[in-house]
């Protein structure tokens, strides 16, 4: 139980962070966009055994520049676009 409230901290920790270093950029994302980003940010979180503390901003924004290759915000639009019009 004590590791499991450990581990809770650190997402906290990770999630405060990420908050902080991208702010209001993460207000618009979409379903995919988010699951991308989560998943670039697990790896960082994961490469530093979950010590946030020696995460820096630049390895957030990296996160963050591998899912905009992945889910631009224009192919995003587009598709959002698509699938409200259909």
């Amino acid at each position: 139980e004590g590791a499991m409230n450990k581990d809770n901290e650190k997402l906290k920790a990770m999630s405060n962070k990420v908050a902080h270093v991208l702010g209001h950029k993460l207000h618009h994302l979409s379903r995919g966009q988010k699951a991308s980003l989560n998943k670039a940010l697990g790896d960082v979180f994961d490469r530093h055994d979950g010590d946030v503390s020696t995460i820096t901003d630049d390895e957030i924004w990296g996160a963050w520049q591998v899912m905009q290759a992945v889910y631009p915000d224009d192919v995003v639009e587009l598709l959002e676009h698509y699938h409200a019009t259909r």
